[in-house]
């Protein structure tokens, strides 16, 4: 990730992947907060988030369905 990160500082998908890494571990916080990181620096397809494998477990989790709510209502 430090390399993705190094190359693409300002990417959402640096973000979002570094996001499903932690997500895949069962790290919810910081899951949602890389998520988070994603929609800041543009992230806009609620529907890649809602279907990402990945994020199959977090997708009822409290930091999850907040940040998904913050940046992608309804």
């Amino acid at each position: 990730f430090t390399a993705t990160m190094k190359e693409s500082p300002n990417s959402w998908r640096s973000y979002y992947n570094i996001s499903c890494y932690y997500a895949n571990t069962g790290n919810e916080q910081q899951a949602a907060a890389y998520l988070e990181k994603a929609f800041q620096q543009g992230l806009k397809n609620r529907s890649l988030v809602t279907k990402e494998p990945y994020f199959s477990l977090m997708k009822e989790r409290e930091a999850f369905k907040t940040v998904l709510e913050k940046y992608m209502p309804g």
